[in-house]
């Protein structure tokens, strides 16, 4: 039996930070495992035919508590 799939889904990456700080790692790492991720959920949703993806990553006033370095990864993440 075929399931009725969503035509748009939203992704709110949080935590990635924390997690990495539990593990003794830099905030860095947490970003950089939450984004590859948020790449392979994106791959799945192209494979499951999901039309429209919407992903949140950073506010900005998130962007202004965080440290010049943490910023500019985040930003090369995106850009990536």
């Amino acid at each position: 039996m075929m399931h009725p799939r969503p035509k748009h889904i939203g992704i709110i990456l949080d935590g990635n930070r924390r997690w990495a700080r539990e593990r003794s790692m830099p905030p860095t790492y947490g970003h950089r495992v939450g984004y590859d991720k948020a790449k392979q959920v994106l791959e799945w949703c192209w494979e499951l035919g999901i039309q429209t993806v919407t992903v949140y990553a950073l506010s900005l006033d998130n962007m202004k508590k965080r440290n010049p370095e943490e910023v500019s990864s985040l930003i090369g993440l995106v850009e990536h």
